[in-house]
């Protein structure tokens, strides 16, 4: 089933906290779950999807929260950010796209892309130069996704998942 002629993007509102935290965990463990250590992705998620850490980025001023709704069904999210840079974009005007995330029964139906699409939007409209995120070189799904949308491995970022710490690729778009 296609969606998009059904499809609409929402900044959250507080009443989305617990919504967030719920697709949050939800969709990072459809997206590493398979690829990860169980014991791992529990303590991570456990640490990461808490009310308290939604409420923390949600009421920074800096941050925004955006929904995607299909029909009737909430089915992606993302989270940006603008209170933090890569060293190699310092000078710079970046914006993080810190998550996004689609619940595994709508990929493949060009959420990801729609999402995506209104979030450089933003980006270009609030001035920034350039769009950067943080992704596991091994999540060649992403990788893939985001080459396709013109982002370049530019640098690294450490992740902290559970016990363990990975260095991350950070890819970057210009926009201007």
């Amino acid at each position: 089933m296609s969606y998009e002629n059904d499809i609409r993007i929402i900044e959250a509102t507080p009443q989305h906290i617990p919504l967030l935290r719920d697709l949050g965990e939800q969709t990072f463990r459809e997206a590493y779950a398979e690829d990860t250590d169980t014991v791992n992705m529990q303590l991570y998620l456990s640490k990461t999807f808490t009310i308290a850490n939604i409420e923390a980025d949600f009421y920074n001023s800096k941050t925004i929260f955006l929904l995607v709704r299909c029909g009737d069904t909430w089915a992606a999210y993302a989270l940006l950010r603008w209170d933090r840079t890569h060293e190699l974009l310092e000078g710079s005007s970046a914006l993080l796209l810190h998550r996004i995330y689609v619940l595994k029964d709508f990929w493949r139906q060009k959420i990801g892309s729609i999402l995506l699409h209104h979030i450089i939007d933003f980006a270009r409209m609030n001035g920034y130069e350039w769009l950067w995120l943080v992704v596991w070189d091994q999540n060649l799904r992403a990788v893939n996704f985001y080459q396709k949308w013109g982002f370049e491995h530019f640098g690294y970022e450490k992740f902290h998942f559970g016990e363990e710490v990975t260095e991350d690729w950070t890819m970057r778009k210009r926009l201007i």
